[in-house]
């Protein structure tokens, strides 16, 4: 059969013959094999000094960042355990905020972190 070619038109064919079956070998496990569904229902969560504290939704309502505990700062959108320790910590040690915007002096919270709490904390 593949005496009537070249040897280069022979070497061709031979890799074409392969691909083929390739081909062929790929098509029928992607039909045969079971469809993968993987469902995520699980996700880390960093372990800190504040173990118990439970990450839970303001519900709109306003934080008092002066007399707020650190389970209640957590609260805050963007604020976790270790922040929420610092906030009481510079409160602890400078007096109560004057003003919401007082809390930006606390390393961490910056413009953006500010921008996103500043509607659900006062200072009253």
């Amino acid at each position: 059969m593949f005496d009537s070619f070249e040897k280069y038109e022979r070497i061709i064919l031979s890799v074409l013959i392969l691909a083929l079956i390739a081909g062929t070998a790929v098509i029928i496990h992607r039909k045969t094999r079971p469809a993968l569904n993987i469902e995520i229902t699980s996700f880390a969560v960093e372990k800190n000094s504040l173990d118990t504290v439970q990450r839970k939704p303001a519900q709109h309502r306003v934080v008092n960042i002066n007399t707020a505990s650190p389970e209640e700062l957590v609260s805050l959108k963007g604020i976790g355990p270790s922040l929420s320790e610092r906030i009481v910590a510079h409160r602890n040690a400078n007096g109560p905020f004057r003003s919401k915007d007082g809390i930006k002096d606390v390393k961490g919270i910056g413009e953006t972190l500010y921008s996103n709490i500043k509607d659900v904390i006062t200072t009253e």
